[in-house]
């Protein structure tokens, strides 16, 4: 009991510097839900009871309230992916010896479809490192580590790039709206064309924005109005594919 109530506390406390925010992560998680059959939401559903949460979305985050603990610290080192800064594209031998988001995405998928009705862990973390592997600095450079050491301005405040990313592009809304919002806006035409490739094709995608997001840098290092509106629609754009690649790889566990 004291461990649940231990992670309840921890994921209204996660630091902005982690993957995406609690609400973003969360909208992620209820899009991709929705697109679920009902079936896979049935067992999803069932699976959810087992955890500490009252809903998929609300328990998505918690791969980023564990990081920490003992017992998951390998876990993370498989929210991100970090290459050398000369890298033109991204491969799979760029994970390193403790594995990324490249590699504990095959990983979760395999461990979650040996056990669908009872590995709740493995869904999250699944479905938490589908987001993350979406966010492109994390798919970024390793000798800032991923834009945490960039230090830029913002509306006049300290921000760090990897922060900027997480949270400075992002619309703030709770996630039931959120998710709302990108549902009405993704096309049938969109759903059938994310809905393929895998998680390198996906990466790759990610890191040739990250390569925009340092390229199109103001040299004042001053985030203003033309980053932010040329940015703000990819990072949006990112979370509602994540949402359709999420809901394709559950598809296939639950059905």
């Amino acid at each position: 009991m004291h461990y649940f109530i231990g992670l309840i506390f921890a994921l209204f406390f996660i630091p902005s510097s982690w993957a995406f925010n609690f609400q973003t992560h969360s909208a992620i998680c209820q899009l991709a839900y929705e697109q679920l059959t009902p079936k896979a939401q049935q067992r999803i559903d069932a699976l959810i009871k087992k955890t500490p949460y009252d809903s998929f979305a609300k328990a998505c985050p918690w791969p980023d309230t564990i990081r920490k603990e003992k017992k998951y610290k390998s876990s993370k080192y498989w929210h991100y992916m970090n290459l050398p800064r000369d890298a033109k594209t991204v491969t799979e031998k760029d994970c390193g010896k403790n594995g990324c988001v490249l590699s504990a995405i095959p990983l979760m998928q395999k461990r979650l479809a040996k056990n669908p009705d009872n590995d709740w862990e493995a869904l999250l973390f699944l479905s938490h490192f589908v987001a993350d592997l979406h966010q492109p600095l994390h798919i970024s450079y390793a000798d800032d580590l991923g834009g945490n050491k960039l230090h830029l301005q913002q509306k006049n405040k300290a921000i760090t790039m990897h922060q900027l990313w997480d949270n400075g592009l992002m619309t703030k809304r709770k996630y039931d709206k959120q998710s709302k919002i990108w549902r009405e806006e993704i096309t049938s035409a969109q759903k059938v064309l994310w809905a393929k490739g895998t998680p390198l094709m996906w990466a790759q995608e990610s890191f040739a924005i990250t390569q925009d997001a340092y390229r199109l840098l103001p040299p004042s290092k001053k985030i203003g109005d033309k980053y932010r509106e040329h940015f703000s629609p990819i990072v949006d754009m990112q979370a509602r594919k994540a949402s359709i690649r999420l809901a394709m790889l559950l598809n296939s566990i639950y059905n």
